[in-house]
């Protein structure tokens, strides 16, 4: 009888610790579900890498031709005035999106059967977007909140960011290590003589909204600086180092003004404009390391892309790129140049002063790199927007906003040494992005025309013209690839194609 005694409290014991060990033990840092659908799209651009590469898509060179239409997702009445903002998320055969009134729906992959939404009709200027993970919806709700709902769409928590005027978020949520990343602009009230004139990092609790931790670009800028910055914003998105938990965010400096002047060092330009990148530590936000990657861009191009992480051999780099018409690629751990190309078309672009004249530039401000790109197997896919602007010497600049009035191209790089393997020209601005599934790589023009390129050689496989034009980015899971297209008669819609 003693014997059974002590047998039944060892098992009751070894119970307690079980229970213990299953209730104390330490969140995982990336959540369950983005491992778990990795061959789906977890993530705004598929990984923490930002690489835009679905290798384990049933898509290919062989079945391209097969690629039909297979349904398409018209948003209510009411909700089309803001279009699809940021990517769109699929897990579990499930696909996630808002549109520019913050609303969110959530959608059947193989359907596009409606499953639920929630309304919230916050219009917002920010591209913002949503993400998923452990089990809750992140969503951004007007120009300065962010929501938490469950996959019902029932809401958990909400937060404002701030109360400025003026803000808006401009950065897509994405969750790691129970921590929530968004970016806001600075408000527009604000100007460089204080931190309320430059954009933000908030790292908010996953479970509550809490802020744990924000950084200011006006932080760094201000102490270190002899010039009166006017404004300095964040990227669109972080690229994470989901084994070394850094996060790496594209920042961009503008100023000053032309009623402002340097202060102390007289050689500085009158105008001066920085791109940079910044590390920071995903749990403290002590910034890692900072490096400019161009100073002297009279041209105030930013460089807001998702910055791409992959390797070169054992070294791991990071590929950065924006409206400025370069690709940059610096080492991850220290952020040191490696190499830099120029890419699209380049006109008076190297201005460090105002004209004499007003002149043509080339890239203008809605030019270059202007949608994401993709990375797999050493080679980069740039999409690329040949756009030109004119300059004054009062620095106000006059771009050519009408995208129908552009062309693009998509380039394969050499991650190695930054050459160029091909290239193809598009008669209309490229700004559907780089999306690679399998051994093809995906693209969208303005104009509405959808490519697939074999992704060695750059030959054309397949190309859909659709009745609408395409500024967004794609979403591809298994067999379906989902597009945003902006139709001028019905609004937003997505559309996907998929094979039999």
């Amino acid at each position: 009888m003693l014997k059974r005694i002590k047998v039944l409290v060892f098992f009751l014991l070894l119970s307690a610790i079980g229970a213990i060990w299953y209730f104390t033990r330490p969140e995982p840092l990336v959540a369950p579900e983005i491992s778990r659908y990795a061959a789906e799209w977890p993530l705004p651009h598929h990984d923490y890498g930002n690489t835009r590469s679905n290798p384990d898509s049933a898509i290919s060179a062989t079945t391209v031709f097969n690629l039909q239409p297979l349904w398409c997702f018209t948003l209510p009445a009411g909700a089309s005035a803001g279009g699809l903002t940021g990517n769109p998320i699929i897990q579990g055969g499930r696909i996630y999106c808002r549109d520019g009134q913050s609303n969110v729906y959530a959608l059947a992959l193989d359907s596009g059967e409606l499953l639920w939404k929630k309304e919230y009709q916050q219009a917002a200027s920010g591209s913002g977007g949503l993400g998923v993970a452990r089990n809750l919806v992140y969503v951004c709700v007007g120009d300065n909140g962010v929501a938490a709902l469950d996959l019902k769409g029932r809401e958990k928590w909400s937060v404002q960011l701030t109360d400025k005027p003026g803000v808006a978020i401009n950065s897509q949520p994405i969750e790691y290590d129970g921590q929530v990343y968004v970016a806001a602009s600075a408000p527009r009230s604000g100007n460089g003589s204080t931190p309320e004139g430059f954009g933000s990092i908030y790292t908010l609790d996953c479970k509550n909204g809490e802020i744990k931790w924000s950084y200011n670009i006006g932080e760094e800028a201000m102490p270190k600086s002899n010039l009166p910055w006017s404004s300095g914003e964040f990227g669109l998105f972080p690229a994470i180092d989901s084994a070394g938990g850094s996060i790496f965010w594209p920042t961009n400096l503008s100023g000053p003004w032309p009623s402002q002047a340097p202060i102390a060092d007289k050689n500085v330009p009158a105008w001066l404009f920085q791109q940079r990148i910044a590390a920071f530590n995903h749990v403290s936000g002590q910034m890692l390391w900072l490096q400019s990657l161009r100073n002297q861009d009279y041209l105030n191009l930013d460089l807001k892309e998702p910055p791409v992480i992959t390797a070169i051999g054992n070294r791991s780099i990071i590929l950065a790129a924006g409206q400025g018409g370069r690709v940059y690629a610096v080492e991850m751990n220290s952020g040191r140049p490696i190499w830099e190309v120029a890419v699209g078309e380049h006109q008076n672009d190297e201005l460090n002063s105002p004209p004499r004249t007003t002149i043509q530039v080339q890239p203008g401000s809605g030019g270059g790199v202007a949608s994401p790109m993709a990375c797999r197997d050493g080679v980069l896919y740039v999409p690329v927007v040949n756009q030109a602007g004119r300059i004054n010497p009062g620095r106000s600049e006059t771009a050519v906003l009408d995208p129908s009035q552009s062309s693009g191209e998509l380039l394969a790089i050499d991650i190695r040494y930054g050459k160029i393997l091909w290239r193809q020209t598009f008669d209309s601005a490229v700004r559907g992005g780089a999306t690679i599934m399998g051994d093809l790589v995906f693209t969208a023009t303005y104009a509405g025309r959808i490519y697939a390129f074999n992704r060695n050689s750059g030959e054309k496989m397949w190309e859909h013209q659709t009745d609408g034009n395409i500024s967004g980015w794609p979403a591809a899971a298994g067999k379906t690839i989902v597009f945003p297209v902006e139709k001028s008669e019905v609004g937003p819609v997505l559309a996907a194609f998929s094979l039999p």
